[in-house]
This record gives C-alpha cells, sequence and structure tokens, in this order.
C-alpha cells in the first residue's frame, strides 16, 4: 500500500500540471512591440517592419484565407503589400513576409512616398500559437498600427520673394530648404513668362548656373539669363530637384504660379528709330539701322537682328556674335547703329530685332522684342 502512494501522488501531479498547461493554451498571442512603432513618424522609405509577440507563433492552419496588408491611409487602393495565409502557409499578391519563431516581418513591395501614412491591416486569425488560439488582429478601425514616413525637404524661403516688383534684369534667384539638401542629377528649374512660355530652362546638370551655396548647404543659388523688362514671371522646379543630405529623400516640385511669382523692372525704351518707322520712308540702300535707348545700354552677346524684303522673305540675319563690325554703340547719345548689306530696290523693308539685343547698364534688364520696326520703300 505503501508504494501506492507515490503513484498516486505523480498521477495527481501530472494531471495538475497538464490541466493548469491547457487552460494557458487558451490564451491568444498579444503583440509585445511594433516596429516602427504605432503612430511613428519620420519612417525611412525603405522601412522593413516586425511585429513581435509575446509567444511563438505560426500562420493560419484553417483554410479560410486570411490577410496581412500595408496601404496608404488616405488612398487604400494602394498597396505596398498584400500577403494572404491558409493551411499554415504564406502567399504574396505584393510585398513578402517572413516568420521567425515569435515575430514576422513585412517587407513592402516597393519604396514608400514620403509625408505619407500607412496602415497596417492583419485579419484576426491571420497568425496563432502553438495551441491554434488566433491573434486577434489589427483591423486599423478598433486597433491600429499606422505611421508617417519620412518629410522632404522644405522650401523655407526664395528670393526674390513672391509677387515682387522691380526685380533686375541679372538678378540672382534661390531658394532656401529647411535642412541640408544636395543636387539632384538631371532636374530641371524651368523660367517661365506669366503667360506659361518657357524663358529658360535650368538643367542641375549645369553646375554654372545652378550650385547649393557651400556656407549653409542649404540655399540653392540660380544664374540665368537677363530677364526682359514690365515682364511677369514664374519658376517651377521638378519634384526631386533637390535631396536631403540626411534622409536622401528629395524635394517637393515647385508650382511658381503659386509660390514663386515676380514681375521685371522697366526695360530700356526705343525713343527713336532710324530709319524712321513709316511705311512712306524712302532711304538709300546702304543706309545703315539705328536704335536711340533712352538710357545707356550694353550689347547681348549671341542676338539677331533679322531683315526681311518684300513682306517675309529672308534677307539677312545679323548676330552681335558672329557679325560684331556690323554693330556700333554711341555711349553718349545711347544710340545703336546696324549695318548690313545693299538693300534690294524698290522693296518694302521688314526688321525683327531679338528680345535681349541689349541690357540697361543700370538694372541689367534685356530690351523687349522689335517686330515691324521699320518697314521703308527703298531707293
Amino acid at each position: 500500500m505503501k508504494k501506492i502512494y507515490p503513484l498516486l501522488i505523480g498521477l495527481l501531479v501530472f494531471f495538475a500540471n497538464s490541466f493548469h498547461a491547457q487552460a494557458q493554451d487558451e490564451i491568444p498571442p498579444e503583440v509585445s512591440s511594433y516596429y516602427p512603432t504605432e503612430d511613428a513618424t519620420g519612417v525611412s522609405l525603405d522601412v522593413v517592419l516586425e511585429l513581435t509577440f509575446n509567444e511563438p507563433i505560426q500562420y493560419n492552419s484553417s483554410s479560410t484565407s486570411k490577410y496581412i496588408i500595408i496601404e496608404e491611409t488616405n488612398n487604400p487602393s494602394n498597396r505596398l503589400l498584400d500577403i494572404f495565409i491558409a493551411n499554415g502557409r504564406a502567399g504574396s499578391f505584393s510585398g513578402s513576409i517572413e516568420l521567425n519563431n515569435n515575430s514576422i516581418t513585412l517587407t513592402p513591395s516597393s519604396t514608400l512616398e514620403p509625408e505619407t501614412q500607412y496602415s497596417v491591416i492583419i485579419d484576426a486569425g491571420a497568425l496563432e500559437d502553438a495551441a491554434g488560439n488566433s491573434f486577434s488582429g489589427i483591423d486599423d478601425t478598433n486597433t491600429q498600427w499606422r505611421f508617417t514616413t519620412v518629410s522632404r525637404p522644405a522650401v523655407s524661403t526664395v528670393s526674390p520673394v513672391h509677387n515682387a516688383t522691380g526685380v533686375t534684369g541679372l538678378q540672382q534667384l534661390s531658394v532656401t530648404y529647411n535642412e541640408e539638401v544636395t543636387l539632384a542629377a538631371n532636374k530641371n528649374l524651368t523660367i517661365k513668362k506669366s503667360d506659361g512660355t518657357v524663358f529658360q530652362t535650368i538643367n542641375t546638370n549645369d553646375g554654372t548656373l545652378i550650385s547649393v551655396n557651400t556656407t549653409d548647404n542649404k540655399t540653392v543659388e540660380i544664374n540665368h539669363n537677363a530677364f526682359n523688362g514690365d515682364q511677369g514671371f514664374y519658376i517651377d522646379a521638378d519634384e526631386g530637384l533637390v535631396v536631403s543630405n540626411t534622409s536622401g529623400v528629395g524635394s517637393a516640385a515647385i508650382d511658381g504660379t503659386s509660390s514663386w511669382a515676380f514681375t521685371t523692372a522697366t526695360a530700356p525704351i526705343v525713343a527713336e528709330y532710324g530709319p524712321a518707322n513709316t511705311p512712306e520712308a524712302i532711304v538709300h540702300a546702304d543706309e545703315p539701322l539705328t536704335l536711340r535707348y533712352d538710357k545707356p545700354v550694353t550689347l547681348a552677346s549671341d542676338k539677331n537682328v533679322t531683315i526681311y524684303s518684300d513682306g517675309q522673305q529672308h534677307f539677312q540675319t545679323i548676330n552681335t556674335t558672329d557679325n560684331p563690325a556690323f554693330f556700333t554703340y554711341d555711349s553718349n547719345t545711347y544710340t545703336l547703329t546696324i549695318d548690313h548689306n545693299l538693300f534690294p530696290a524698290y522693296s518694302s523693308i521688314y526688321v525683327v530685332v531679338d528680345e535681349g539685343l541689349v541690357t540697361a547698364d543700370d538694372n541689367k534688364i534685356a530690351s523687349t522684342k522689335l517686330t515691324d520696326s521699320t518697314r521703308n520703300g527703298i531707293s
């Protein structure tokens, strides 16, 4: 009888422990940590997510598919991860999942967008513990796992300021960001006139026109052609014109119509044409063209004076760089004289002068385009 007592006691202890273990197995797994943490901000665009539980877990063992999803909170149709789980296995429409004892890692299918909030949704029962107790899930309503990605470099100031007036012809443009940045390769900053026509496109690969100030590493400085006068301009910039030195994230595009527009100062004005701008003028075939301005000016490079005869028949193009001997400037009278080939007899002459043929010495504003400036019968 004495030998039976120890056996009975052992059996009682075994059944008691088994009952206790079974009671513990009825408790579903719980999350012990999130990465990124709930409502985290400044999350890297190439983040790999990790969810850690308080016990080992496995995939849903039922035949009913359960899903794990990463999506934009405000645009749920944009899914960066879409995993289905059934019969103890995981499949993927996009992204990937890895299970490792008591944790899962989730890798989105592509780089995330900056300044964007994402939600992680896990169906109830997608994961379970060894006893088959289902994880209650994350539904983005009653429970949430959301995070926001890193911010783009933001524009702090622009120069000239938005809606500035009296901007001079060669005034340097600059845009300052809220953090240190580097110019991205092959991106464009485009200067446009107020009617939308392109004045000049500046590519980041051209270090003579655009660069980052090396003192603060935040300010992009832009050189440009001389602006013409009394003209509205605005500046557009490509998305990713600069990238953050910290995060590598590119800047947002700049829409100049709403954030960086200005008006230039007054252009040099032609006070007198020679020959006079009248159809009745009769001049000699070798009479030079003259333009007398209202202020001191300087002849610009690579600009054209184009002469047409009898309507639109091209007669001669005179370029300030290729044909410098044809141009003479009198600094006392502010008069530009333009020589030419002998005009054909008894022809009507029509002259077109490029925008920016000269720039004003005081404000560096470029002259406006001249059309129909002379229309004369030649003797």
